[in-house]
């Protein structure tokens, strides 16, 4: 059905869109509190920084490590150093991480699976998932990147 079809594209889109919302606070904290180090969990891009008392990215993406969102289930993953550092926030901190946004019902709320990671290439793939298996950086093994 058409209908259908165009709600999935909307999903896809907004599944992109918070795909590179994460990239980017991704980003700003490694530059301004990671000391070029990632967040290991979305919850931590939340928690304020004591310079400004500002996160890095909105509550509707950093209410859990794993959450749903117009259709897309989203989850991003970091191993922390070992070493225990931490961030200006108090975050442990990772060399990479890897973000995901798989369809909470696939072929119906979306078509395809993305993911995402520190070289800020976002991939897609029609056959299956990135969860657990895009490198916290690096190429994906398998889909397209996403131009």
């Amino acid at each position: 059905n058409q209908y259908r079809g165009m709600q999935a594209g909307g999903k896809e889109a907004s599944a992109i869109g918070s795909l590179r919302a994460i990239a980017a606070a991704q980003w700003q904290f490694a530059l301004t509190c990671g000391n070029m180090k990632y967040a290991t969990v979305l919850p931590d891009l939340a928690k304020p920084v004591p310079a400004t008392g500002e996160g890095f990215l909105s509550p509707d993406l950093t209410a859990a490590d794993t959450f749903e969102k117009s259709g897309y289930i989203f989850k991003m993953v970091g191993k922390p150093l070992e070493d225990g550092r931490t961030a200006c926030n108090g975050a442990p901190v990772a060399e990479g991480y890897a973000a995901t946004a798989d369809p909470a019902r696939p072929g119906v709320s979306g078509q395809y699976y993305y993911g995402v990671n520190p070289d800020r290439v976002l991939y897609l793939d029609e056959q299956g998932t990135y969860t657990e298996n895009l490198g916290e950086s690096g190429a994906a093994g398998h889909g397209a990147e996403l131009r």
